[in-house]
């Protein structure tokens, strides 16, 4: 079916806060800010340029620890698993007892590379071994443009990624209940092992943390993990719900102003305030709205029936777009024509609805109302259609043939008057 493009006349108000801000101006290298409910990416700065992840790289480590099949109840620490451990670390000891699931709660609070390497050597076997499966995983998510190095963000000149591809990881990530939890926490109380005393983990997120995060501290933030290194930068990841919606921020090579003010926090803050302001949950295309008519057979009321959506389509919009310009419909029809007897809500196809170039979504296109069938209407076609089949023409023919030959005969026998 040919498709046809209408422009649709919203019957309502534009909703209009007057004009969109300009975007906040951030020290990051590459930034994007994400809808999770309506799949829809409302801020983006480089996000297909290639940084390095820091310790964002410990959502991938966590997210595999977390699915892990054959979790023990805890883990003995050997002295090859934290072989050269090198950053933060919460000072885990060859021969130490740890659960399995405090291991983790270091790994993603306190963003422990310690914990990181001991999951990493008994999940995977080898650091090499669970490295492999952090690159799998990225294949199997679509992070097209990853190289993971190491379990721990520690810097590697071959491991990259993009903000893109981390905004597919942390968007699946956010759908692990546990993850989100726990990286939710501001501290923990691990107790006490076979070799080590209570330890207090702190989250590195300072957006979480009331006590120790002091003006970075947003008591509407949840998850998911913070870090940096000299190469990456400051790198931060993490939720805030505005009018009921989840929105999801990364910042990747944030900087420190001359105070000494770690800006991916600032960064983070900004795009936030930016967003909220600017963008709005708006109905684009209510439910029932008329998007086209549709001829229609054997009816004697009414030509065309009218077709309308089955459902609303609602969107995070600019507070300032018009939606009676800048709305259209691209209608994808399975018939051209319907024959009566209707009834309403019949699907006949869908509607691509856009934004300017951005495609919103699709609704199910249906027909608004019953149509009564014509009995004589339909009687009519139903004789004109017999009359149209091959072999009613041919036998017709084939009589007409017949009379002729036999008109012709009668004549010539007539005899000659002389």
């Amino acid at each position: 079916m040919k498709k046809i493009i209408i422009f649709f006349l919203m019957l309502f108000a534009v909703i209009s806060c007057g004009a969109i801000e300009k975007p906040p101006e951030v020290s990051c290298n590459a930034a994007i800010v994400y809808n999770i409910e309506y799949d829809k990416i409302v801020y983006e700065k480089n996000t297909e340029d290639l940084v390095f992840p820091a310790s964002l790289t410990k959502i991938m480590t966590a997210v595999l620890a977390l699915e892990y099949q054959n979790k023990p109840a805890q883990i003995e620490v050997t002295a090859s698993a934290i072989d050269g451990l090198t950053g933060n670390y919460i000072g885990l000891k060859a021969g130490e007892l740890v659960p399995y699931d405090d291991l983790v709660k270091a790994l993603i609070i306190s963003g422990a590379n310690d914990a990181a390497l001991v999951l990493a050597h008994h999940i995977g076997g080898t650091i090499d071994g669970f490295v492999d499966m952090m690159n799998s995983k990225a294949r199997d998510l679509g992070m097209s443009n990853t190289h993971f190095a190491n379990p721990t963000g520690m810097h590697d000149g071959y491991m990259e990624t993009t903000v893109e591809d981390l905004l597919i990881l942390c968007r699946y990530a956010y759908h692990i209940n546990e993850f989100m939890e726990i990286s939710s926490m501001p501290k923990y109380d691990m107790p006490k092992t076979n070799k080590s005393s209570l330890r207090t983990l702190i989250t590195r997120n300072l957006m979480l943390s009331k006590i120790f995060g002091g003006d970075y501290y947003d008591p509407e933030i949840r998850g998911m993990n913070s870090g940096s290194t000299t190469e990456a930068g400051f790198c931060l990841a993490t939720t805030k719900v505005d009018e009921g919606l989840v929105y999801l921020c990364i910042v990747c090579g944030s900087d420190k102003d001359e105070n000494g003010k770690i800006l991916s926090y600032a960064d983070t803050s900004a795009l936030y305030d930016y967003v909220f302001d600017n963008y709005t949950l708006t109905e684009v295309f209510p439910a029932s709205s008329s998007v086209c008519q549709v001829p229609v057979r054997f009816s004697g009321t009414v030509d065309n029936a009218v077709i309308v959506s089955n459902q609303s389509l609602k969107s995070i919009m600019p507070v300032d777009a018009d939606l009676k310009t800048q709305i259209h419909i691209e209608t994808n029809l399975d018939i051209s024509t319907l024959d009566a007897p209707m009834r309403s809500g019949e699907a006949v196809g869908s509607a691509d609805i856009y934004f300017k170039e951005e495609k919103l979504g699709a609704v199910t296109l249906v027909t608004q109302s019953n149509i009564e069938r014509s009995n004589f209407l339909y009687m009519l076609d139903r004789i004109a259609e017999f009359f149209k089949k091959r072999e009613v023409i041919l036998t017709i023919l084939a009589l007409l043939a017949g009379a002729i030959i036999y008109l012709i005969i009668v004549i010539l026998s007539v005899p000659k008057q002389k």
